[in-house]
């Protein structure tokens, strides 16, 4: 019999986790513009639930992100990161200062 550690299926917890709410949430037409915390880096999900922190570096102080979604105090962005890598994350919305709609104003 295979059993799966832990960090696994928590893998798999946040990718199905991911996967319905990514099914289930109405984007943002147009997304909404915001900067990452300002005086600290921000920590990243793969999904909106705080044992899906990703490992890798956080989104840094201050980055300009795009805000695709919301979901229950969380917010789907997507930002680029120093190397010029794009990328789509979750993040709490309390480390992220809104601004207004992308788009002509």
């Amino acid at each position: 019999m295979l059993l799966l550690s832990p960090v696994a299926s928590a893998r798999e917890d946040c990718a199905a986790l991911a996967k319905r709410i990514d099914a289930n949430v109405i984007g943002l037409h147009p997304p909404l513009e915001g900067r990452s915390a300002k005086d600290r880096n921000t920590p990243r999900y793969s999904a909106p639930a705080a044992h899906c922190r990703v490992t890798q570096r956080p989104v840094q102080a201050d980055v300009y992100l795009t805000i695709h979604a919301t979901y229950n105090g969380w917010l789907q962005v997507g930002f680029v990161d120093s190397a010029g890598e794009d990328h789509i994350v979750w993040v709490k919305e309390a480390d992220v200062r809104i601004g207004p709609p992308l788009g002509p104003k």
